[in-house]
């Protein structure tokens, strides 16, 4: 019976051409899926064997305990890697999100540079129109002139300026969405462009201010809530600070693991498990405090080497 149910799904696949798909969907398995699973089908040979064994006394007095106790816990072992692999998954998701974030930014930024290119290809015929009013002495229609002139760029129209124009576009961005909740960023000092990456520094700044919005978000009262940003680098190291004011009980699963209170908990929670991760990557840290009514986040990381040298 085995070599006949084992001929069929053998045949079933050849003429199906399903060899590659099987074949990309083993080797995606971890490796200790199929010892765990091998382990089970020695487990149910012994029973097999045990029960159709005329004197099944000595396999259910020596053996059934044990292979028992290996059922549970190759079951529970099953389980865990099947959370992991989840969990896995939901970064990935959370990693690809946040990417797509980023290039938004990046597009952002070339359009800014695209209109300032534009700006200064006629930049020398404004001169020259300008001169001309001033030489005139018209000089409420030069001033009302240069006004325009500020606005046919958005380079002065940034709402921040932080040293990163990475940075700068994705303030500008959090900014426009902390504003729908009746929020306000406020960002206070420098941070570096170089040292560490624009994706490292986008996955830290980006989680630490969604989450603040978020809070913020549920707060149902018309009054302005302040999101406190923090920023500087010195001695080779970066600090961020970001703080929010909270309108729920945060709860914590171990040091600086916050439970999401959101009902799809499969898929949310990893914000602050990622910006742990980004500082401990760079030999920093990362820690969280609910103080006064506020949540804050400190971030502390290396700066690389030769930049660090430098900022010192």
């Amino acid at each position: 019976m085995e070599v006949i149910v084992l001929a069929i799904l053998l045949v079933y696949i050849k003429k199906g051409k399903k060899e590659e798909i099987y074949k990309q969907l083993i080797m995606s398995l971890p490796r200790k899926l199929y010892i765990l699973i091998l382990v089970m089908l020695l487990i149910a040979s012994m029973f097999v064997m045990g029960a159709t064994r005329p004197n099944n006394e000595v396999f259910i007095k020596y053996l059934l305990l044990p292979s028992m106790i290996g059922l549970v816990i190759s079951t529970i072992a099953i389980i865990r890697i099947g959370i992991s692999e989840n969990e896995k998954k939901s970064a990935v998701d959370l990693l690809s999100k946040q990417m797509e974030g980023q290039i938004g930014y990046y597009e952002k930024i070339n359009k800014i540079y695209g209109e300032f290119r534009s700006f200064r290809h006629d930049y020398k015929n404004h001169v020259l129109c300008l001169r001309g009013l001033i030489a005139a002495d018209k000089k409420d229609e030069a001033l009302e002139y240069m006004n325009t002139m500020q606005d046919m760029s958005s380079v002065g129209k940034n709402k921040y300026h932080t040293g990163n124009v990475i940075i700068d576009a994705l303030l500008d961005d959090k900014s426009d969405k902390a504003g729908k909740v009746r929020t306000k960023l406020d960002f206070d000092g420098v941070v570096p462009s170089s040292g560490i990456s624009n994706a490292d520094l986008c996955i830290i700044m980006a989680n630490a201010i969604d989450n603040a919005i978020e809070a913020c978000s549920k707060d149902e009262s018309e009054n302005e809530k302040i999101i406190k940003v923090d920023s500087d680098f010195r001695q080779g190291y970066f600090f961020l600070r970001v703080s929010n004011p909270m309108f729920e009980e945060v709860k914590f699963k171990g040091k600086n693991k916050v439970v999401t209170s959101k009902a799809d908990k499969e898929h949310h929670g990893f914000g602050v498990a990622n910006i742990v991760h980004t500082a401990e990557k760079h030999g920093g840290t990362a820690e969280i405090s609910t103080d006064n009514g506020q949540f804050t986040i400190e971030v502390q990381l290396m700066l690389e080497q030769t930049y660090a040298e430098q900022s010192a």
